[in-house]
């Protein structure tokens, strides 16, 4: 985000190396290459077309150290996954016009919620706003840890060959 390096380049860079090298020397973070859980980069593309009619995933946060998470993702015919992902540091009340706005423009308007910790309230609220056909909430309740669940449905579910793409 410097603007040193461009986008262009930054990719090639990526793709030249395991993602743990690339996280110690560009993003200043340590990722132990035995953590890693993908070893090859996500590819990033600039379509939002590839989204369309895809699925919204919220992991909502009510306070503290938690960040609300968003996902807008979609599995193409050719096995690869497109992803947007964005995070805020906030109260998942405080952004629901947002997370419809980004589900709308990407037309991702199945959107599920995580209901462990608020029974509900984040689906409703987003279930409450006038916005036509657009968007619709669903619930659910979260029983397994987050990087046991990544291990066994998404990374068992595409080959490390696959892209991982997000914008």
């Amino acid at each position: 985000t410097t603007g040193l390096i461009s986008k262009e380049k930054l990719q090639e860079i990526r793709e030249s190396m395991p993602c743990f090298l690339f996280a110690a020397n560009y993003e200043l973070k340590h990722i132990a290459s035995t953590d890693a859980i993908f070893t090859t980069a996500p590819v990033f593309v600039q379509r939002e077309d590839l989204l369309w009619n895809g699925i919204t995933h919220i992991d909502p946060s009510y306070g503290g150290g938690d960040w609300t998470a968003m996902t807008c993702g979609k599995k193409l015919a050719d096995g690869s996954i497109i992803l947007y992902g964005k995070m805020w540091h906030r109260h998942a009340a405080e952004v629901v016009e947002e997370i419809i706005e980004i589900a709308s423009r990407f037309r991702c308007g199945l959107i599920y919620c995580e209901e462990n910790g608020d029974k509900g309230f984040l689906r409703d609220q987003i279930n409450a706003r006038d916005v036509g056909a657009k968007v619709w909430a669903t619930g659910y309740t979260e029983t397994q840890k987050k990087k046991i669940k990544i291990m066994t449905y998404l990374k068992a579910g595409m080959g490390e060959d696959q892209v991982l793409g997000r914008n």
